[in-house]
């Protein structure tokens, strides 16, 4: 994961004419936002930002875009591993559109022996809603952001619940599931957090949406009393909704 925070303003936008757009999170009945850049906008600075910086190769063949409008509160949440600091920004609640592109850039921090360069697949770019000033740029092994051929974090959802709503193996079917989390992630990445953080080498570019589903769930022993285990994540192929993992642990894998 690369995080880039931008120190100066680039002047990559001409104010356009104000349009209503909603946010992703805003809940039935809120007032509709206006913001001066358009979607169309975000996702030309973004595409300007996949080009070569400090330390990080040209992404190639940049495609894909997909853009969300969002607070800054939501984007940290998506963002997992990212600690808020709203000192840089206009507060939680100030508007942003995250734009995506989807393309591979590789490491270019100069090492004096040859190492294998680490790959990223996507890049996003968090950008101010009113002004067009890019804040961050983001690039990782796997999106933020699902895109157009993969399924939705609401159907991912419904998958991993119904999943947990039957027995496997020596667990019982989930008592009472709730809060689900889901996150985009690589498979070797979600094998890894399951694994206790020992490194995987399998599935590096496997995108799936790991959904944790909080419960309690039965492991039979053959002597003695069940265990009782409070989570259950499940990993569902992005692209084709088949389940490749399961893992009940006693704590959350998604924090």
């Amino acid at each position: 994961m690369r995080i880039s925070v931008l120190v100066s303003a680039i002047g990559l936008l001409l104010l356009a004419a104000c349009i209503q757009v909603v946010p992703t999170s805003a809940p039935p009945g809120t007032p509709t936002p206006v913001t001066p850049i358009t979607r169309e906008q975000a996702l030309q600075v973004a595409l300007s930002r996949t080009g070569i910086e400090p330390e990080v190769t040209a992404v190639q063949n940049p495609r894909n875009p997909v853009a969300r409008l969002m607070t800054i509160r939501d984007y940290f949440e998506l963002q997992l591993g990212i600690t808020p600091n709203y000192g840089l920004f206009e507060g939680p609640d100030m508007l942003v559109w995250v734009a995506q592109y989807e393309g591979t850039s590789y490491d270019a921090f100069p090492v004096p022996f040859p190492v294998d360069r680490t790959q990223y697949n996507y890049t996003v770019v968090v950008l101010n809603a009113q002004n067009g000033l890019p804040h961050m740029t983001w690039r990782g092994a796997a999106p933020l952001l699902p895109t157009a051929s993969m399924m939705t974090r609401e159907r991912a959802v419904q998958i991993a619940l119904a999943t947990v709503s039957l027995p496997h193996g020596e667990y019982s079917a989930a008592e009472s599931p709730r809060n689900p989390v889901a996150r985009l992630m690589t498979r070797q990445e979600f094998e890894r957090r399951a694994a206790g953080g020992l490194t995987s080498m399998s599935y590096p570019y496997v995108v799936v949406w790991a959904v944790q589903v909080e419960g309690a769930f039965l492991r039979a022993f053959p002597a003695g009393p069940p265990a009782r285990l409070p989570y259950a994540t499940v990993a569902v192929d992005a692209q084709s909704g088949d389940i490749v993992g399961i893992y009940y642990t006693y704590a959350p894998l998604l924090g």
